[in-house]
């Protein structure tokens, strides 16, 4: 068994690393890449350039170094609440460029920005461990969780209904570039919302286990194993896609 752990933490170290470098490489590349259309590219390397940091701070975690170094605590590399806006504005505009931005649109930015906010402020706080991190917190506790989960799903149904339009007009055409953008993004939303799913389900039995039963899972050698595995692969599959995009 320790054996199996001690596997299982390189394999787990390595995704970490991994999906790391290459969402910030790959993400910055949609960001300076030129294109016709740069807005779906600031979408969506934002997107991975904030999965990637968000992973950073996962592996800060799996490493210790919060408890090494913790003037380094709530660094801000924390980016849950932004996941679901660049997302759907990802897919809103690659299936409609016509679209222009509103006014309104910067309601979708308030989490967001909250969240850098308040990591920004917690991180010159001496006490920032004692208080930082409580349950009502919107920005990274208990409800942060539920929120992301929650915003992040939501969005991803948001942009299935994009999705859905678009495929019922490229439905007798589906071998155009148009129709192979469709089928492009339709497969890469489907994994991504299975892996969002079996990571919503590792944070809801790790919640509920804790606040209804009072059990904290993460006494268990290899849990949170778990989490951080779900997470990576979130990037990965991204990211892949993100080298995959040229072709549409």
């Amino acid at each position: 068994m320790e054996t199996f752990l001690g596997f299982a933490y390189w394999v787990v170290l390595l995704s970490l690393v991994g999906g790391a470098i290459g969402g910030l490489l790959i993400g910055f590349y949609h960001l300076f890449r030129g294109n016709a259309d740069k807005r779906p590219d600031l979408f969506f390397g934002s997107l991975l350039i904030c999965l990637a940091l968000t992973l950073v701070h996962n592996l800060m975690i799996h490493t210790d170094q919060f408890y090494k170094h913790p003037e380094l605590y709530f660094l801000p590399v924390y980016f849950t609440l932004a996941f679901g806006p660049l997302w759907f504005y990802f897919v809103k505009i690659k299936l409609l460029p016509q679209y222009n931005f509103r006014w309104t649109d910067a309601k979708h930015l308030m989490l967001p920005i909250g969240q850098f906010i308040y990591f920004t402020f917690w991180f010159f706080q001496p006490n920032k461990r004692e208080w930082g991190r409580q349950f009502w917190s919107p920005f990274y506790g208990g409800l942060e969780m539920l929120l992301y989960i929650v915003t992040f799903i939501s969005y991803l149904y948001f942009g299935y209904r994009y999705l859905r339009f678009k495929r019922a007009e490229v439905r007798k055409n589906p071998n155009t570039q148009e129709g192979r953008k469709v089928a492009w993004i339709q497969r890469m939303s489907k994994v991504l919302f299975i892996l969002v799913a079996i990571n919503a389900t590792y944070i809801f039995v790790d919640f509920f286990s804790y606040e209804l039963l009072g059990i904290n899972l993460h006494l268990l050698l290899g849990f949170e194993y778990i989490g951080s595995l779900s997470f990576s692969s979130l990037l990965i599959w991204l990211a892949f896609n993100g080298l995959m995009m040229r072709k549409v």
